[in-house]
């Protein structure tokens, strides 16, 4: 019986001991850096992540008429900034203009 006794807590120990060590191990693991393509799947991951993040987005109403007032914003300020090119050029003709004038009179 003592030395049934005395192999199980041999047993206890040699289990503790082992589950020490793989919890070492495990730690260990964690703090070993990633390799370079490790870092390159996790950063893969995480774009494909965003990416499904902004089409799951878009797929909503708000977000949608969002995204058509941005356009038309955008669309608005190129018509602007055109028309304001328009009257410049018009300008810069009508003073080309009046300075040939003033040169044949």
């Amino acid at each position: 019986r003592a030395a049934a006794e005395a192999l199980a807590q041999k047993k206890a120990k040699a289990n503790a001991r082992k589950e020490y060590m793989l919890k070492m191990e495990e730690e260990r693991k964690k703090n070993v850096p990633l390799t370079d393509l490790e870092k390159a799947d996790l950063a893969k991951r995480e774009v494909t992540l965003s990416d499904a993040a902004i089409k799951l987005a878009e797929g909503l109403d708000d977000v949608k008429q969002m995204n058509q007032m941005a356009s038309l914003a955008k669309t608005m300020t190129i018509r602007d900034m055109q028309l304001d090119e328009k009257k410049e050029m018009e300008f810069r003709d009508l003073q080309e203009d009046r300075r040939l004038d003033e040169q044949l009179e």
